[in-house]
């Protein structure tokens, strides 16, 4: 096992052992009809997977609608979103960002893979590319990263907790 995957696999496991935070309910409920009692092995992980993929495609229109209202109530107090320029962001701070930054387009490029860890730990890896623009005046950025997005379930409800890019060259 590569420590790049040792540490991963940490990250997650981690994530397991933290005291549940109860999530409001998401914008889209239809990704929760996708969910045994979490001692149950899912059957059919098919299920699980496009919803939570469903879930991160929703992230994205979030952020390029810039809709504050929608992130506050889908984004657990706890989450961590870790650019490709090595800014790391709570809740707090990704919220607060929202009026400086605009998503001007993105697009996941490819097949996303999901790795389930267990049937409440999963972890979505996928390409994608971007540009934002300030709203100061600054010129685009434009990203190319791999990203990945890690969810759990907590109280019946699937939620982000963490959020990680790695840029490609």
């Amino acid at each position: 096992m590569t420590i790049k995957r040792f540490l991963l696999l940490t990250i997650v496991l981690g994530f397991i052992g933290v005291t549940p935070a109860l999530a409001e309910k998401p914008k889209d409920p239809t990704v929760l009809k996708a969910k045994p009692a979490s001692s149950e092995k899912p059957k059919d992980q098919t299920a699980y997977k496009e919803a939570l993929i469903k879930f991160e495609k929703g992230t994205w229109e979030m952020a390029k609608s810039r809709d504050v209202s929608a992130m506050k109530t889908f984004y657990p107090s706890d989450v961590v979103f870790i650019f490709s320029d090595g800014v790391r962001f709570n809740k707090e701070d990704q919220i607060k960002s929202i009026p400086n930054i605009k998503l001007q387009s993105y697009a996941i490029d490819g097949k996303v893979d999901v790795v389930m860890f267990t049937p409440d730990v999963a972890t979505l890896i996928y390409r994608v590319k971007y540009e934002t623009t300030g709203l100061k005046g600054e010129n685009p950025r434009k990203v190319a990263a791999i990203a990945s997005s890690t969810y759990v379930r907590r109280a019946g409800k699937w939620v982000n907790t963490l959020y990680q890019e790695t840029n490609l060259k």
